[in-house]
């Protein structure tokens, strides 16, 4: 297994059922163990930034709904919600996350009314991006009293749009300065 005996990742990204490290100790290939270590959450705490791109292999569920603690930046790319996955969030105790990013993510029609209660920690959260993402749910369930740090905004293509909670919770967040909205046309 490629990852034996590394007990500290920093950036981890998943491309296409093909992880990859980057920014840790040199490796020359694609990691096919990168997912399991995701997985096991043995060293996941460590990681500081995940990123993924995945259209044809879906990580399994458990690997999407790990506790990513030290997390800054998560940023995913055409991935798809695993169908095995339960009610859940995206990823969870994300304590230090500054920035999420979904483009073009979770394309399917059994992503949970729970998939942002990961955020419920993400007191340093300052920017979120959804971009064409129709299926994601409303941002209606998220506290926006617990996003004390949420500045930016960028909702382009989202079904959300169409929800009033989603705009009361935007509405309501205190350091809101910079809100960017793109409709379906």
């Amino acid at each position: 297994a490629t990852f034996v005996g590394l007990n500290r990742i920093d950036s981890l990204a998943l491309t296409d059922g093909r992880p990859f490290v980057s920014h840790g100790p040199p490796i020359t290939s694609f990691a096919p163990d990168a997912v399991q270590y995701l997985v096991r959450g043995e060293n996941a705490k460590h990681l500081k930034e995940i990123s993924g791109s995945w259209r044809q292999v879906i990580p399994v569920a458990a690997a999407l709904q790990q506790a990513l603690p030290n997390a800054r930046c998560i940023s995913i790319t055409s991935g798809r919600w695993p169908a095995e996955a339960p009610a859940g969030s995206l990823f969870r105790e994300l304590e230090q996350l500054r920035r999420l990013e979904l483009h073009g993510a979770f394309f399917s029609s059994n992503v949970p009314v729970t998939f942002w209660d990961g955020l419920t920690d993400a007191r340093m959260l300052q920017s979120l991006v959804v971009d064409h993402c129709p299926t994601l749910p409303t941002l209606g369930t998220l506290d926006p009293n617990k996003l004390l740090s949420l500045r930016s905004v960028s909702l382009r293509f989202a079904t959300m749009l169409d929800d009033d909670a989603t705009w009361r919770v935007l509405a309501a967040l205190p350091a809101l300065d910079e809100l960017s909205v793109k409709l379906l046309s």
